[in-house]
C-alpha cells in the first residue's frame, strides 16, 4: 500500500527501509523496560533527554507524548505504540490539513507499506494539558490531569474533533517500510 510522509527533518532518502532503532547503551529506565526492541525516529526524538529544539524545550509536547503512552498501555494495550511508529497519510489531499504544522518546504515522499496494517487518528486530540504562562516575569506551568486523561482516552479510542487532522500510525515492529520516492513540497501539493 502507498502512502505519504511529510519530512520536516529532512532526514529520508529514496530507497531507504525505515526500522525501529535501539538504543545502545542506554541508561534510559523508560526506553529499557517499555521498548526493548527499539523506537521509531518519533520515539527517539521524545526519549533523549538532552535533545534541543528549535522552538526552545517544548516541555508540554514531551509530558503529552508520555501521558498519552501511559493511557495506550494501560487500556489500548493491542494497539500500536506512538514511540514505535512511522507517520503518514492516507492521501495527498490529507496535506493540507497540516498546512500550520510543517514548511511549505518540506519534502512529500511516497511510502510503500508492506502489509496495510496501521491505524488512523485525529492528531486534533494530541493536546498538551501541561502549558505554560508567562506572570510577572515569571513562568508558571499549569497541568490537569482529567484533561490530560480525558484527550488521549479520546485519542486512542478513535474519536474525531468536529475539524480531524487524520495521522496513520504505522508499527514498524510489525512491518517493513520502504521510502519510494519525492512527490513534491507541502507547497507544491
Amino acid at each position: 500500500m502507498i502512502v505519504y510522509h511529510i519530512d520536516r527533518n529532512n532526514t529520508l532518502k529514496e530507497g531507504l527501509e525505515i526500522q525501529l532503532k535501539l538504543l545502545n547503551n542506554s541508561n534510559n529506565f523508560f526506553v529499557q523496560t517499555l521498548f526493548p526492541d527499539g523506537l521509531s525516529m518519533h520515539g527517539l526524538h521524545y526519549v533523549d533527554e538532552t535533545l534541543q529544539h528549535n522552538q526552545g524545550n517544548l516541555a508540554e509536547y514531551y509530558s503529552l507524548e508520555y501521558e498519552y503512552e501511559l493511557v495506550r498501555r494501560i487500556y489500548f494495550s493491542k494497539l500500536p505504540s506512538r514511540f514505535q511508529s512511522f507517520f503518514a497519510l492516507r492521501n495527498l489531499d490529507q496535506i493540507k490539513q497540516w498546512n500550520d504544522v510543517f514548511s511549505n518546504q518540506d519534502i512529500v515522499w511516497e511510502v510503500e507499506i508492506e502489509n496495510s496494517f496501521f491505524i488512523e487518528r485525529d492528531s486534533n486530540l494530541l493536546r498538551p494539558t501541561l502549558t505554560k504562562e508567562e506572570s510577572n516575569n515569571n513562568e508558571i506551568l499549569h497541568f490537569s490531569p482529567n484533561n490530560s486523561f480525558y484527550y488521549s482516552y479520546l485519542y486512542w479510542n478513535g474519536a474525531r474533533t468536529e475539524t480531524p487532522r487524520a495521522e496513520l500510525l504505522i508499527p514498524l515492529n510489525q512491518q517493513s517500510i520502504k521510502i519510494k520516492g519525492i512527490v513534491g513540497t507541502v507547497d507544491s501539493i
